[in-house]
């Protein structure tokens, strides 16, 4: 929060927005980033808790060339109907245009460098390496100081020397990447000569995880503009100080199942049921109570958040609408284990369906209650609903595909050789 107000304050309104509507263009393009980063991590892991019979160089070189192939396509996409949209129905200030062009193309470099990065970060996750990811945080964090204080010494070319700032920064952070893991893992190098079944097998499961972002696409950014074409943009607003809350609280509970989801990956893969159930048992309760204290905290103290960090500026039913949020998070949170286990087994054909499905459930619940003319709010109670029925099929999903539990009763679950060999 502090850097986006020192990025106001740096480029001023007009300078912000037209950089965030840039971004926002290149990031539609980012869809599928989650399920790279889902696809590289099951399976680099996935091969390193095989032991001596895991093929760790045959998994990376796979999810290396399918991160090359999507950043080829985000570039392609870009450059043509991405740019078309940049200059032709972009708003921006008048004269602004060539700014919003230079910010968008060092943007598109932004993007590219953090899809390169994937593989040598599920790399460094599968090693339990967590350290390192406090050395890039802190490296981002003073770029975009920096980002902000090129802005500040170049007034007249203020946003292009934020956008520079900070693919210099995305291209920093793709060398630490890929220097970390050549001195550290020596022994996992990038191999051309990946075997084609990996390398199907990995395609595959990105592109069912596809799917799932698709339907999360739909859930978040479809009922955001629903909500802006029914109730306005200052309801929209409120939608996204919302979701920023969400955020915010939801980065403890993601920073902490990235810890635990290398050990339920490797778990499956070596056949350790009782290790696994005990993981979903014990990851499950702790994210869930991780988001549930400071989520009641938000819903109870929501009107005095607000006052306090909006003041009179807060936007129409912004309460509501966080208090949506805080309870949307806390599904989510408790949701976060078990997709990690489904993951696990790389059965996913049925999940991410289904998950596709609620999703979209969401969204045409939020559409029809916002058409009905309830109040906006109810739009992210919607899809806190939809997220809430997910959680409950995921538990009986989890139950009936790897006979896990997820509670404190541990019983053995299923292995690989165990499992089901349908979807």
């Amino acid at each position: 929060m502090a850097a986006v107000r020192l990025a106001l304050g740096a480029l001023g309104v007009e300078g912000y927005g037209t950089y965030a509507a840039v971004m926002g263009v290149v990031g539609a393009f980012m869809l599928f980033r989650g399920a790279i980063e889902q696809t590289a991590r099951r399976f680099v892991s996935h091969e390193y808790g095989k032991g001596s019979v895991g093929d760790v160089q045959g998994a990376f070189s796979a999810v290396v060339v399918l991160s090359i192939a999507m950043t080829v396509i985000l570039i392609a996409i870009g450059e043509t109907a991405g740019l078309w949209f940049v200059v032709r129905h972009l708003v921006v200030s008048p004269g602004g245009v060539r700014s919003a062009v230079v910010a968008y193309q060092l943007g598109l470099l932004s993007a590219a460098a953090a899809l390169l990065s994937i593989p040598f970060a599920a790399l460094v996750v599968a090693e339990e390496r967590m350290a390192f990811f406090v050395v890039v945080g802190v490296l981002e964090a003073i770029f975009a100081l920096v980002a902000s204080w090129s802005a500040v010494m170049c007034p007249r070319f203020g946003l292009e020397a934020y956008a520079l700032t900070l693919a210099i920064g995305a291209l920093a952070s793709l060398a630490v990447h890929v220097v970390f893991c050549r001195v550290r893992m020596p022994h996992v190098r990038v191999s051309v000569a990946c075997s084609s079944g990996q390398l199907m097998e990995s395609a595959s499961f990105l592109g069912w995880g596809a799917l799932s972002s698709v339907g999360n696409a739909f859930k978040y950014r479809g009922v955001c503009l629903v909500v802006n074409g029914y109730a306005g943009v200052a309801f929209s607003a409120a939608w996204d100080v919302a979701i920023a809350v969400w955020t915010y609280i939801h980065g403890f509970c993601g920073d902490f199942m990235q810890a635990f989801s290398p050990p339920m990956f490797k778990a499956w893969a070596s056949g350790d049921g009782r290790r696994l159930s005990s993981l979903v048992a014990w990851t499950t309760i702790v994210s869930a109570t991780i988001a549930a204290v400071p989520s009641a905290f938000v819903f109870v103290f929501a009107p005095e958040l607000v006052g306090v960090w909006l003041g009179d500026g807060a936007p129409p039913q912004v309460v509501a609408f966080i208090r949506c949020s805080a309870v949307n998070v806390v599904f989510d949170a408790a949701s976060n284990p078990l997709t990690t286990t489904i993951l696990a087994t790389g059965r996913v054909r049925l999940y991410q369906t289904v998950a596709c499905i609620f999703s979209l459930l969401g969204f045409a619940s939020a559409w029809a209650l916002l058409a009905s003319g309830r109040s906006a709010w109810t739009s992210l109670a919607a899809v806190a609903a939809s997220n809430g029925a997910a959680l409950i099929y995921r538990h009986l999903h989890v139950r009936f595909l790897v006979g896990v539990r997820p509670s404190f009763a541990v019983r053995p679950a299923r292995g690989p050789e165990q499992g089901r060999t349908g979807s």
